[in-house]
């Protein structure tokens, strides 16, 4: 078998080469940075170090590796022609991209033998499939049949793999830390030939669900962890910290179980509440490992984005609305977010959060959710008077008249 991934980066190397080639498959990495296609290409194998709380490191070596520098066209459609699985992970930004490279593979490939191309999208895109075709489709002849050609299975990416320091990097560029949990969800009814028969993937029916469930339930989750930490305790620097203060604990399990009956209410026929309840509590222990040493700096961090209408916080609360689910839990979450500033490694919040934190300060709760969240005044006006009803009660300070 042979496996092409596109995005050499944490993920790439940690999640996606690792199931590629533990399930047999030559995989070939394609990225821009030329240092980390020389290393792959000389070594042909790179390291994971599993990291696991109460458990020793182990490292797995993940071989017959090799690398494409992006814009390596000859290459990379070479290798996409003859490619039994592609994948993607480089991030929503990045798709654009990479899509001249894959129509032009895809395109060599369907001449050459008709057969179709089924692609992984590994970047927890709800809209994914219909975004990437849409960057293909002007880049082909317009008689290309590409739903034909090409399967795109949008992936749920639960994996955790923080960002290691410098002198980590340093020892060895191709090294890449991560948690011991290795299962990738994907949309089953996508593939046009056949469902990669890995014992680690998980192929289901209904990917939105699932898709939901990482936003909703791990992400959610997980921020609320960072928000509540800085919140409680403002020197904590680690999330496996965060997680074992009562306080913090207590806040993050009413939010987390929240979000598990909104999941329980929009996907009945993908969840129980017991599954659901489960996941929570696995995700719980997840974040308090402490060998993956991630930081609150980290995981709180980018608060535009992840405080924005669609994403993990205001996302949970307008599908909650629209369910009759009470998510006064979650609106904590996010009073507890407009006070995050959690330092990096240098001692600085991130530029970007300290202005819009300094914006949301000078701002009533109402103009907050709509010009610095996005959220809609006309669309979204149930959950806005909810929020200013809550300012004086749950977020500190408000003081509003």
């Amino acid at each position: 078998m042979k496996a092409i991934v596109f995005g050499a980066g944490n993920i790439g190397r940690a999640f996606i080469g690792r199931l590629f080639s533990e399930n047999g498959a030559s995989t070939v990495f394609v990225d821009v940075r030329a240092d980390i296609v020389s290393e792959l290409n000389r070594r042909r194998e790179y390291p994971i170090v599993v990291k696991d709380t109460g458990k020793p490191d182990r490292t797995i070596i993940v071989g017959n590796v090799g690398g494409l520098l992006a814009g390596d066209a000859a290459g990379v459609r070479a290798a996409l022609v003859e490619a039994d699985f592609v994948a993607t992970c480089v991030g929503l930004r990045a798709l654009p991209y990479i899509a001249p490279d894959l129509a032009d593979g895809l395109r060599a490939r369907w001449k050459f033998s008709g057969r179709p191309l089924d692609l992984i999208l590994a970047e927890n895109v709800h809209d994914g499939d219909a975004l990437l075709r849409g960057l293909l489709k002007p880049l082909l002849p317009a008689d290309f049949p590409l739903e034909r050609a090409l399967g795109v299975s949008r992936a749920a990416v639960g994996k955790m793999v923080p960002v290691m320091t410098a002198e980590e990097v340093a020892r060895d560029p191709l090294a890449v830390f991560s948690e011991g949990f290795n299962r990738l969800v994907v949309d089953g009814r996508a593939f046009r030939t056949k469902i990669p028969p890995f014992a680690d993937l998980q192929a289901v029916d209904d990917i939105d669900a699932f898709m939901d469930r990482k936003l909703y339930l791990h992400n959610l989750g997980h921020a609320a962890v960072a928000y509540f930490g800085h919140a409680v305790r403002p020197d904590e620097r680690y999330v496996s910290g965060a997680v074992g203060i009562q306080e913090v604990s207590t806040r993050v399990r009413e939010t987390m179980a929240c979000a598990s009956e909104i999941l329980f209410r929009a996907h009945p026929a993908a969840f129980t509440r017991l599954e659901l309840d489960a996941h929570a509590n696995d995700l719980l222990a997840r974040f308090a490992n402490v060998g993956l040493k991630d930081t609150v700096h980290r995981v709180g961090r980018d608060l535009r984005r992840k405080l924005s209408r669609e994403d993990r916080v205001l996302g949970a609360v307008r599908l909650a609305e629209s369910l009759g689910v009470d998510w006064t839990p979650i609106a904590r979450t996010f009073f507890a977010a407009l006070r995050f500033g959690a330092a990096d490694e240098r001692g600085a919040p991130a530029p970007d959060d300290a202005a819009f934190l300094t914006d949301a300060r000078a701002s009533e709760i109402g103009d907050i959710l709509v010009r610095l969240c996005g959220m809609d005044a006309r669309e979204d006006a149930s959950c806005i008077e909810k929020f200013i009803a809550l300012d004086r009660e749950l977020r500190p300070g408000a003081g509003r008249t």
